[in-house]
């Protein structure tokens, strides 16, 4: 019983990561849009090169 009570635990711990994963992925890409492509949409600015790349 112990077995079982451990792997689904681990398991949904796993499936945790994956969904806090998702979701900085998703706030990073509003990020991005908001910060370089709304002002491009909306001024008409040129998008900046970032340096260092």
């Amino acid at each position: 019983m112990h077995f079982v009570a451990d792997f689904l635990l681990v398991n949904v711990l796993a499936g945790l990561s994956v969904a806090v994963d998702m979701w900085m992925a998703i706030v990073s890409a509003l990020s991005m849009f908001d910060n370089k492509l709304a002002p491009f949409w909306n001024e008409r600015k040129a998008l900046e090169r970032e340096r260092g790349h």
